[in-house]
């Protein structure tokens, strides 16, 4: 084995002619690494690579560091790696390539200056499969922060120092789960999940006290919905690894999605203390006041901080800033952050959440102009046409709106509550009442409102949420029983604060039978002026400075 330097180091003055600040000076994208192995199966290695050497350069305060969702549309890339450094706005593009034949190995790393394409030097790894491969990458990032002049602190070294594990076989495992759970985070299909997890286990079994291979699995039942496995795991993470906020993380948003408050915050202000500048640590503690407490105002300084921490290249980190700005109302920036997040990650729950956006301000052709220019790119049409149902539905064109129903079966579309609800609606239009009735009986059957309609009124309402709560409200009004919909219609506002909801009832017909109702009219205003207080209280804070998204 050896390790050796390539290219002389030709970094020059001329870094901040196109980017003029001192934090861009210091930023630097990895692309996707080649893989060029014969046969071209390694690329889980590859993406576990540039996984590895990117999480060692974000440990690196003084550096700003691309996530690897924005340029992950680099893959095979096309374009001059100067066009791909302005494109995504940094000074520097890290490259690479991997060659892996049996145990024999290859790895080739090569930093470029993005505003002449110059390559200041390449970094080569040739030998075995070995723990030595892992401190190659961590040689990597130490000679990135040393080309750009970023200060490494002593902290910051021995994290980049540090190796969870000395097993290689666990940790090729670890690689070969961690893509199978990047394929069912874009696919959503279980399959991947259910390899995930096997082949984490088999990398336990090799290596009990990995810690990055707990908090991965962990991490899969949580995706699944399978609460108390993943319990289990975050519960061991901390028996094992008591300093690390992993375990802590993951315990305390288990607790918040299964409403269990108190334990909650206990937790998640326990896993703050340990990594309290980690942009995930801080869009949680965001989270739970804006979901559990409904409390905007508080959250807000958390999502601040979570952008700043790295966020901005996170699609997860935009979609909760576009929807926390959609809840007030604030339907420009929701849309900015949707479709930052679909420029960072193709996903088609962000095409619908951007046609939703157009939808909540009645503004029907803008959505279908959105959907006709980009659903022609992308794999998504079962949400495509979903929407274009839901954009006819909201216009009574119901004949349309129904061909569009019967095309998304036909994709394979599965209806969930709101299509059905969307659906009864139109059969109501129709005059197809018994139809209607039938689906609407059927959703009001459902676990998913059973919450709603047991919960006791004057008990606190943690255990309800504003879905639930807002959709039963238009069943309701469908089914022309004011008084119920008008009391679940009040609690969307005022336990919930989704004061955009008032704009959505107002384009969309649901509420057609009672708009005229002096009652209905009097919770809407509420509903306004509360958001215009909101609002205020918005700007106070941009003023003070406390946020700037």
């Amino acid at each position: 084995m050896y390790l050796q330097s390539g290219y002389q180091d030709k970094t020059s003055d001329k870094i901040g002619v196109r980017l003029n600040t001192e934090i861009l000076e210091k930023s630097i994208a990895v692309l996707p690494f080649q893989d060029y192995s014969p046969g071209k199966d390694n690329e889980y290695f590859c993406n576990g690579t540039v996984e590895a050497i990117l999480t060692n350069i974000q440990k690196i305060a003084d550096l700003k560091v691309k996530s690897r969702t924005s340029a992950e549309q680099y893959r095979n890339p096309d374009k001059d790696l100067t066009v791909i450094a302005s494109e995504l706005n940094v000074a520097f593009i890290l490259e690479g390539s991997v060659q892996k034949v049996g145990d024999n190995i290859r790895i080739t790393a090569q930093l470029i200056n993005g505003n002449t394409g110059d390559h200041l030097w390449a970094e080569n790894y040739d030998g075995k499969y070995t723990e030595e491969v892992l401190t190659f990458q961590s040689q990597v990032a130490k000679k990135i922060a040393s080309s750009l002049q970023a200060v490494i602190k002593p902290k910051e070294q021995e994290q980049i120092d540090y190796w969870p594990t000395s097993n290689m076989e666990a940790y090729d495992l670890f690689l070969r789960g961690t893509e199978m759970l990047r394929k069912f985070r874009y696919t959503r299909d279980t399959t991947f999940a259910t390899i995930a997890i096997n082949l984490y286990n088999q990398a336990l079994e090799l290596d009990p006290e990995n810690e990055l291979v707990f908090i991965s699995i962990g991490t899969v039942y949580v995706e699944k919905g399978s609460y108390d496995t993943a319990m289990y795991y975050a519960e061991r993470m901390i028996e094992l690894f008591p300093d690390y906020y992993g375990g802590y993380h993951q315990k305390g948003y288990i607790f918040m999605l299964t409403n269990q408050l108190d334990s909650s915050y206990q937790y998640i202000n326990e896993a703050y203390s340990k990594d309290p500048n980690g942009p995930w640590i801080n869009l949680l503690l965001g989270q739970y006041f804006n979901n559990k407490e409904n409390d905007v105002i508080k959250a807000l300084p958390y999502y601040q901080r979570a952008y700043d921490l790295g966020g901005e290249e996170e699609p997860e980190i935009n979609t909760n800033l576009g929807t926390i700005y959609w809840k007030m109302g604030y339907y420009e920036m929701a849309e900015k952050y949707f479709k930052h997040a679909l420029q960072l990650r193709l996903e088609c729950p962000f095409i619908q959440r951007i046609c939703l956006i157009y939808m909540f301000q009645g503004k029907y052709d803008s959505a279908t102009h959105f959907l006709d220019s980009i659903c022609s790119i992308t794999p998504c049409e079962q949400r495509c046409v979903a929407v274009k149902f839901y954009i006819h539905t909201a216009r009574k064109e119901f004949d349309q709106a129904e061909k569009y129903y019967d095309q998304f079966l036909k994709v394979g579309g599965k209806p969930d509550v709101i299509d059905s609800i969307y659906l009864a609606y139109i059969y109501k239009g129709q005059k197809k009442d018994q139809k209607a009735s039938e689906i609407l009986n059927k959703i009001h059957a459902s676990e998913i409102l059973n919450k709603v309609r047991n919960s006791d009124e004057v008990e606190l309402l943690h255990n309800r949420d504003f879905y639930s709560v807002a959709w039963l409200s238009v069943i309701k009004a469908i089914i022309n029983e004011k008084e119920e919909s008008l009391r679940y219609l009040s609690e969307v506002f005022d336990t919930f604060k989704w004061y955009a909801w008032a704009d959505f009832i107002t384009f969309n017909p649901f509420y057609d039978n009672f708009k005229d109702d002096p009652e209905f009219k009097a919770i809407i205003k509420r509903a306004q002026d509360e958001k215009a207080s909101y609002r205020a209280q918005v700007r106070e804070m941009e003023e003070r400075g406390e946020i700037d998204l």
